[in-house]
């Protein structure tokens, strides 16, 4: 824990000038687990976008990445094409290995 609560917060930055900050805390997983195409063909060289950088989806499909649960995540494919999955919903783990494939949908 950081020791913020999710509050509003007043801070000083000038004398008489003040800045209102409103945190919130989202939950982030690190999630293991393989990308598969609806049709069942692995993701394979594609590039996973988050807020905070690019990831690459190699050959063999399988994708290590600290996502937000719930996250709809969109995944560039080789082809240019793009497709999403979204992140599991998982109990108070804060590692998720799945064990099923997540299948990539294609994004219109």
């Amino acid at each position: 824990s950081n020791g913020l609560a999710e509050q509003i917060y007043d801070f000083t930055l000038f004398p008489g000038s003040i800045e209102r900050i409103q945190i919130v805390a989202v939950r982030k997983i690190l999630l293991l687990a393989t990308l598969v195409t609806e049709t069942g063909d692995l993701v394979q060289n594609a590039i996973i976008k988050t807020d905070d950088n690019q990831l690459l989806v190699k050959e063999d499909g399988f994708i290590q990445a600290e996502l937000t649960v719930g996250d709809s995540v969109s995944v560039r494919l080789q082809n240019g094409s793009s497709c999403s999955f979204v992140v599991p919903e998982t109990d108070e783990t804060e590692i998720l290995i799945v064990d099923d494939p997540l299948v990539c949908k294609p994004e219109a």
